[in-house]
């Protein structure tokens, strides 16, 4: 049963990169009911940790922390250190959300302590520096990271993420250079989602990192391809969150009628769940009144 779960996991994670929602739900329904059956308290723990990622993905966030916690008590016996790194990853995730990213800053600062070698919590913390708007240290945090076309960052579990990460700190400060690099790099793994760990936090399409970093280098034909992708990527998969920050980065390429209803349809998302980052950026982006645009 153990190895039947051990595939169950795998392809779990496996269907959630390829954004596919009913695979991933066959998998995790099928884990579930083994992890029972075994009552073995790591494989309850990996429910525990997918229960979190799901409601962190379809924008639960108040749901999403109290599974967080509940992974990690289940978790702590177990696998005590991975437990806590997946809360922590987990609580970077809700906490970006609710636009609270920065009262993380010192607990980060452990794991960058901790885990020197794992350039993923470097970039998290640029990404950090990005939500609290200290655009110069995360300029910083993206030179450091950026050495020899960034190929100084290992192609381990953890390389997609720190490329998907560094994407957002290059759109936010507009480093074009950087951003074309960082395209050339992504684009081969365009038709997946960034999934951290096992599963623990899910980022969305790549072609929302891709469609971000080609707006940044001025292609805004290939950001209009990109995005339109990302929309249905995200949509498919469920992820409130992640459709709507890419409804949001959409808008900002277009006008009329169009860019209004991708930022309505975000706002809404985010008075429905009560996410404060999106409803911050819909309120940043103007579209000007509908009278004003073709």
């Amino acid at each position: 049963i153990e190895l039947i779960l051990q595939g169950n996991a795998w392809l779990a994670v496996d269907m959630l990169e390829h954004g596919d929602l009913a695979g991933l739900e066959a998998q995790v329904e099928a884990f579930t009911a083994g992890a029972r059956e075994l009552r073995q308290p790591l494989y309850l723990w990996q429910v525990a940790v997918w229960k979190a990622m799901r409601a962190l993905l379809a924008g639960h966030l108040s749901t999403a922390e109290r599974l967080a916690s509940e992974a990690l008590a289940a978790g702590i016996r177990p696998e005590g250190e991975t437990a806590t790194q997946y809360y922590a990853i987990q609580l970077l995730g809700i906490r970006r959300e609710q636009g609270r990213m920065g009262e993380l800053e010192s607990a980060l600062g452990q794991q960058l302590t901790n885990n020197p070698h794992r350039p993923a919590w470097r970039t998290a913390r640029a990404t950090l520096l990005v939500e609290t708007g200290r655009l110069d240290e995360a300029r910083a945090e993206l030179d450091r990271l950026a050495g020899h076309g960034f190929a100084e960052i290992p192609r381990d579990g953890d390389w997609i993420v720190a490329i998907a990460l560094l994407a957002d700190v290059a759109a936010a400060v507009g480093d074009a250079p950087r951003a074309a690099i960082l395209h050339e790099l992504l684009l081969p793994f365009a038709d997946r989602t960034v999934v951290i760990g096992l599963g623990t936090v899910c980022l969305g399409s790549v072609e929302r990192y891709l469609g971000r970093l080609a707006a940044a280098i001025g292609d805004e034909a290939a950001a209009r391809d990109h995005f339109e992708r990302a929309l249905e990527v995200n949509q498919g998969l469920q992820a409130a969150v992640q459709l709507a920050h890419t409804q949001l980065d959409y808008a900002r390429l277009l006008s009329g009628s169009r860019a209004r209803g991708l930022v309505e349809a975000a706002r809404s998302t985010a008075g429905d769940l009560h996410l404060p980052a999106i409803a911050r950026r819909a309120a940043e982006i103007d579209v000007g009144p509908a009278e004003n645009r073709v």
